[in-house]
């Protein structure tokens, strides 16, 4: 699993919050006790800045994100302009090859073509002093691996929601670039 982009979740424990949040590591957690979870597959914070990396708007992005965000409109228009941002880039095409191919297998393992939903699990979602959780998307009765690819994206633009900004900020937290 060390340098996969997109792992199964009873690959991941309480060990892997880092790469692949809370929601991903308690999954994985509750698979391990065998209790009756869904199976899945869960894209890695790592896939997520290789994207940013490889499509170099790491700059731009966070710069975008850069405003006082006591100003409401000011706020809406970066969320908007770091959407966009995402929107516009591509994801590279490894880690797309390699969402879809979990996604077919998954549904083999299903023995049909497979709704399933595409939910964020940020890393720093649930931290002692700062909440996060609810303030990104989540895509239901997503059926069809270009869709699982598309909602991916979305779920990655959610992060730049303004909500998660203005709590960092009442909060004094960096945002991690």
């Amino acid at each position: 699993m060390a340098n996969d982009m997109v792992v199964w979740l009873e690959e991941v424990g309480k060990e892997d919050i880092a790469i692949v949040g809370g929601k991903g590591a308690s999954l994985g957690e509750m698979i391990r006790a065998e209790l009756p979870v869904p199976q899945g597959f869960a894209v890695t914070a790592q896939a997520f800045r290789r994207f940013i990396d490889e499509n170099g708007i790491a700059e731009t992005l966070f710069g975008s994100l850069d405003v006082n965000v006591d100003n409401a409109e000011i706020l809406r228009n970066a969320e908007k302009t770091a959407k966009k941002i995402i929107f516009d880039a591509s994801i590279p095409a490894d880690i797309e090859k390699s969402i879809k191919s979990k996604y077919r297998e998954l549904c083999k393992r299903e023995g049909a073509e497979v709704f399933v939903a595409v939910r964020s699990s940020a890393t720093a979602e649930d931290l002692p002093d700062a909440s996060f959780a609810g303030q990104q998307d989540t895509f239901l009765n997503i059926k069809g691996e270009a869709n699982v690819v598309e909602a991916v994206k979305k779920c990655w633009a959610s992060l730049m929601a303004q909500g998660l900004f203005t709590t960092a900020s009442s909060r004094d937290l960096t945002i991690p670039r």
